[in-house]
């Protein structure tokens, strides 16, 4: 079985930080207080063309909900 790739976002106040398997160098993108969920993945797309990852790992300074509405 070959080892999974990893993209790894680690999601700040001023930048999201990207680094994935593989890769010596990690990426920063603005962020702040208007980035909202779908500029992210926009964000992350368009930065991250041409990497390989098999699965995503998100780090998020704060409380996560899972209740529906």
């Amino acid at each position: 079985m070959r080892p999974k790739k990893i993209l790894v976002i680690d999601v700040g106040g001023t930048h999201l930080k990207l680094l994935a398997t593989g890769r010596k160098t990690r990426l920063e993108i603005p962020s702040g207080p208007k980035m909202t969920a779908k500029k992210m993945v926009e964000a992350v797309r368009a930065a991250t063309v041409g990497w390989k990852y098999d699965a995503v790992s998100i780090g998020y300074p704060g409380p996560v909900s899972m209740a529906g509405p």
